[in-house]
């Protein structure tokens, strides 16, 4: 029995990196993005023409203030100066303060290296629903119940 080597490298891990953080960013007040704590990397690719992948798991909790205001979170996931599509989870009315979820999210997107110039992968966030509730925003935090978020940079040559 023999075994052929292959010759291509199409779907070969480069380069690998990940931060992991119990911080708590709370988004219930944030229209606008801001960085999630501990969600920031600095990579440098190893060729230009490789594909990176940033990938988050968010730790997240979301709870109404009454019967009417839920938050409505969204993550966008930057490569350097580029940002990805956002990822944005709909919440269902609520019965107050009481009514909560939390999740483990995952949220996945690749970006070309096009250089082997260093660069800053983060996760942002905001609440969608900020200030249409005025005091009544909703409850969006990241890492506010026990657990883990964490950021991984993957740089694949895909040939």
């Amino acid at each position: 029995l023999s075994f052929d080597t292959p010759t291509d490298t199409k779907g070969k891990i480069l380069k690998a990196v990940m931060a992991e953080t119990t911080s708590s960013t709370d988004l219930s007040a944030s229209s606008s993005n801001v960085n999630i704590a501990g969600m920031t990397l600095d990579y440098t690719p190893t060729s230009a023409s490789s594909k990176i992948w940033v990938i988050a798991q968010i730790n997240l909790r979301a709870s109404a203030i009454n019967t009417s205001y839920y938050g409505e979170p969204e993550f966008t996931l930057s490569h350097d100066v580029n940002d990805a599509e956002s990822l944005r989870l709909l919440v269902g009315t609520g019965s107050g303060s009481s009514q909560a979820f939390i999740w483990p999210v995952f949220y996945a997107y690749k970006f070309n290296a096009n250089d082997t110039d260093e660069r800053t992968c983060k996760l942002k966030g905001r609440n969608i629903n900020a200030g249409t509730g005025g005091s009544n925003n909703g409850h969006i935090v990241v890492n506010e119940a026990s657990g883990k978020s964490k950021l991984f940079v993957l740089e694949v040559d895909e040939g």
